[in-house]
């Protein structure tokens, strides 16, 4: 399998990918806030049972590529969280659902702002589960306790910094680019080098920069040209800038 790039919407490409050799999906899909990532606003303020019922399509055809051992990441906002929690539950079982903290949220007055993300883990009976490259230092260890028995499995809250403006890592003008220590454990956790990854809206290619780093195959998806270009000199570039600079 050779690493690919397809331009073209999602919807109509992932029908047309070989049925069941992608090891890990990683899906960070529109969140209907009516936010223009090239293609209009309007794109993105669907009515509610609308949004939902294509994400559902997005998800049965992102299931259809996964292999025995695959698994699907289901990244979403508090306001869709517990719809698309359900309605993936329904097609695969989950393995945890990750509260991503992302350090600070966006201002708000009228409300507490939110700063978490769901990150949905949903797996095929045989999905390995690889933590070797995960561990992190465990708080017994910080506080030099003997009991402590090395680093340890990370919890279901990850905190990593949202990609804010100033970010070494920014590329182009996406407005919902991820940070890459994100992607590098999801990778780490659910694939071995060799292994495919898929991202079916790859936005600025964040996933598949971390795959490619990470000695993985990668398919991606974009439907907007300019991303795509994007993410082609990202992939050919030698190094990352780092997340501040």
């Amino acid at each position: 399998m050779r690493d690919a790039i397809h331009h073209g919407d999602a919807f109509h490409v992932l029908g047309t990918l070989p049925a069941g050799y992608v090891q890990c999906c990683f899906v960070d899909p529109p969140y209907n806030f009516g936010i223009d990532y090239g293609g209009g606003v309007k794109h993105d303020l669907l009515e509610p049972e609308q949004y939902l019922q294509r994400m559902e399509t997005l998800a049965r055809l992102c299931v259809q590529t996964l292999s025995p051992s695959g698994c699907l990441w289901f990244l979403v906002p508090e306001r869709w969280a517990d719809d698309i929690g359900c309605m993936l539950t329904s097609l695969l079982p989950r393995r945890n659902r990750i509260i991503w903290r992302e350090t600070f949220g966006q201002y708000l007055e009228s409300r507490f702002p939110p700063g978490h993300r769901h990150l949905f883990w949903h797996v095929n009976d045989a999905a390995p589960f690889y933590t070797d490259d995960i561990r992190i230092v465990s708080q017994r260890m910080i506080d030099g306790d003997k009991r402590a028995a090395g680093p340890r499995v990370p919890d279901d809250v990850w905190q990593f910094p949202r990609l804010v403006g100033n970010a070494g890592e920014r590329i182009g003008k996406h407005p919902c680019q991820l940070p890459e220590c994100l992607l590098e454990r999801v990778i780490r956790c659910a694939s071995q080098p060799g292994d495919v990854i898929l991202d079916p809206m790859a936005g600025t290619g964040t996933t598949l920069r971390v795959a490619q780093r990470l000695g993985r195959r990668y398919i991606g998806i974009e439907q907007q040209p300019k991303y795509v270009e994007i993410i082609r000199m990202r992939l050919a570039a030698s190094f990352q800038q780092p997340l501040f600079s």
